[in-house]
């Protein structure tokens, strides 16, 4: 079973839409994954995520495509997603490992404390701050997954309950981009979303 643990620099940094789309992505697009389990420090974050109407509980499953499946804290999954929430003092990361950071200052700070033993990073990009992608790579020293701009319509599709049914394509490419980092071998490369760069190199 793989793992993939996602943690944030610090709160509010995206880190259970993140999770949530990459456990879409990999039920999507990933082969052999037929049972994708997502665990959190909220389940009942991640089932505002999913538009479940009541806090869901272990073993629950969230969506279902064909004869795929994403389920709470499986038992038996060939990937799980862990939303670590933020990162704090010592972190002892299980299975591949991502850090989601804005390019602000206080979460490049919190990052250079506690997450340099994290496999990668996704740096989310605000406009009109005085970091940009570079400072943070430089400041934390991790590779970069993938780089995102922060979209006001991501905002509004996870609060229309949408975002895992409609999953976009921006969002899409950063969750591949993480699933191929893990080792996750990707369903057709000729897919949109299996063709994104990577942007460590």
């Amino acid at each position: 079973m793989k793992r993939i643990s996602i943690y944030g620099a610090k709160g509010g940094q995206g880190v259970t839409t993140l999770a949530a789309a990459v456990a879409v992505a990999g039920m999507r697009y990933g082969v052999g994954l037929d049972r994708v389990g997502i665990d959190g420090h909220s389940w009942d974050d991640l089932g505002a995520v999913f538009a479940l109407g009541n806090t869901p509980m272990a073993g629950n499953t969230l969506k279902v495509e064909g004869e795929r499946e994403i389920v709470l804290d499986p038992a038996f999954a060939d990937l799980v997603v862990q939303d670590c929430g933020p990162i704090e003092g010592e972190c002892r990361p299980t299975g591949y490992s991502v850090l989601v950071i804005r390019n602000d200052y206080y979460a490049a700070r919190r990052a250079v404390r506690f997450a340099k033993d994290l496999g990668g990073m996704v740096v989310i990009l605000e406009k009109d701050r005085a970091l940009g992608e570079r400072e943070v790579r430089d400041c934390v020293g991790l590779p970069v997954l993938a780089l995102m701009e922060l979209d006001p319509a991501l905002a509004r599709a996870n609060d229309a309950g949408v975002l895992t049914t409609r999953l976009p394509d921006s969002l899409a490419l950063v969750a591949v981009n993480i699933l191929k980092a893990a080792g996750v071998e990707i369903l057709d490369p000729r897919s949109t979303a299996a063709t994104v760069e990577d942007v460590s190199a």
